[in-house]
């Protein structure tokens, strides 16, 4: 079937089986730019006019529709979402679906421990393959029917001719990429993220820094994460400084101090925490370039150089605040027999326990 083909049928289904769609919109082909099958704006939309409602079907986790979905598949024409099926992409980007070289140019983000390629791929090979095999015909499962609905509504005015975009919230590039297969550029929203395993292991390289014992008093006062969220904007988290603070805190001080006084650590920078932070930005900053292609670049390529430059750029500029930093300039000490100013307006015996003896 041709593009409008496919789109008819697949708007008849959606009619046919209770949605109701807004006669300002249609399907439009964007892969000209860059895109695939979009929606367009027949005609002006005003703020929160409903453009789709679709009945709401649900099912309980992941495997019970997968199986459903195959089930229906191979149905084929007689499938009730044989038009459903028939406009999906046969295609994707998201990184569970790159190859092995493309993976490695998002060495050093976020990405690569979040993709949930081996969680895929356990969940088919243990749940539902064993299922398939026993039952080739059938599968149980079933759609069950809600009376909630699903709404999209224009949360902006939408002129005549313009394609209209679902936001999918506000996400760095790396989940964008990771969830949806596309980035946004620029995007205000972008983020990069320090270990916290780095942290602990660069503040506590001495045998005798108690390692153990302050990890586990971090995990038990959430002083500790498996990611610190670093943003281009703002200064390093004082969540960071104070986890860096009490593992670089020699051990006898960290048990007197904190644990038995029950002192909050502080969270203000120290000389000390900022060797730390310097050396683990730079570790991060020291990814290696991508190299320049000989010949244009895949969308994938494309999308890790944007992640990884966004990333880039949030490190550096962090990198540099930290390099920055100077320790507060002391007060200077008042010489031997001169009384300190006093402040104006203050009377001269403010602050002094009447008969207090000398």
């Amino acid at each position: 079937m041709d593009f409008e083909s496919v789109n008819t049928a697949f708007i008849t289904w959606l009619k046919e089986n209770g949605a109701s769609i807004s006669p300002a919109i249609a399907l439009k082909d964007y892969s000209a730019d860059g895109a695939g099958r979009g929606v367009i704006a027949l005609d002006n939309i005003a703020t929160s006019e409903l453009a789709q409602k679709i009945d709401l079907s649900s099912l309980q986790g992941w495997g019970p529709l997968i199986l459903c979905m195959i089930y229906e598949f191979y149905r084929g024409p007689e499938s009730k979402w044989k038009s459903y099926f028939d406009i999906l992409p046969t295609k994707f980007s998201t990184p569970m679906f790159w190859t092995e070289q493309d993976l490695q140019e998002l060495d050093g983000t976020g990405v690569p421990d979040k993709i949930g390629q081996e969680e895929a791929e356990s969940l088919f090979k243990e749940s539902l393959w064993p299922i398939i095999r026993e039952h080739p015909d059938h599968y149980p499962a079933r759609l069950f029917h809600e009376k909630d609905c699903l709404r999209m509504v224009a949360i902006k005015k939408i002129d005549s001719g313009s394609q209209i975009f679902n936001t999918y919230g506000d996400l760095c590039n790396a989940d964008l990429l990771r969830k949806y297969g596309f980035v946004d550029v620029p995007n205000p929203f972008d983020i990069a993220e320090l270990s916290g395993e780095a942290i602990v292991a660069k503040c506590t390289a001495s045998e005798d820094s108690g390692k153990d014992e302050k990890v586990e008093w971090l995990l038990e006062n959430d002083g500790l994460e498996d990611v610190f969220i670093l943003e281009s904007q703002d200064d390093i988290p004082e969540e960071i400084i104070g986890c860096c603070r009490i593992l670089l805190m020699p051990l006898e001080e960290f048990r007197s101090t904190i644990v038995t006084g029950k002192k909050s650590p502080s969270t203000k920078m120290t000389v000390e925490v900022q060797k730390v932070l310097r050396e683990l930005l730079e570790e991060k900053d020291d990814r290696k370039l991508l190299k320049e292609a000989d010949g244009p670049l895949s969308l994938s390529m494309k999308n890790a150089i944007i992640v990884r430059s966004g990333e880039r750029a949030i490190i550096q500029s962090l990198l540099d605040k930290v390099k920055k930093w100077r320790p507060p300039t002391p007060a200077p000490a008042i010489p031997a027999g001169k009384q300190k100013p006093q402040a104006k307006g203050q009377h001269p015996n403010k602050g002094k326990k009447p008969y207090q003896k000398k």
